[in-house]
């Protein structure tokens, strides 16, 4: 006995959209650092510049991405970060991009750890 499933035709639709165009996905992070952090309060407010940064192909990294974002900019911190995953049927198309604000952690005030 086989057993068939009938998607509704605008469901079946978006699939097959999906595995041809590609699906993408956004999730926002709160916080990405490659710099010192201890005893740091992070203050929205020295944020300035918008970065941005991607890893594509095979094997993507948020990682990766991040160091993007940050290379030669002079930040090692991010904030209020939108990680957008975009996968497609080609391998190498998939990627993840990260887009937020920049700040230096030696910039941030200190506090005390009492």
């Amino acid at each position: 006995m086989a057993l068939a499933v009938r998607l509704p035709r605008p469901a079946c639709t978006a699939l097959v959209l999906c595995a041809l165009l590609g699906c993408t996905h956004t999730a926002t992070i709160g916080l990405l650092s490659d710099g010192d952090l201890a005893n740091r309060r992070i203050d929205p407010a020295l944020a300035r510049d918008v970065l941005e940064g991607e890893s594509c192909g095979p094997n993507q990294y948020l990682a990766a991405a991040f160091r993007n974002a940050i290379a030669g900019t002079g930040y090692d911190t991010m904030i209020d970060v939108d990680v957008t995953t975009t996968t497609a049927v080609v391998v190498v198309l998939n990627c993840i991009r990260v887009r937020g604000a920049g700040l230096r952690s030696a910039e941030l005030p200190v506090v005390d750890p009492r």
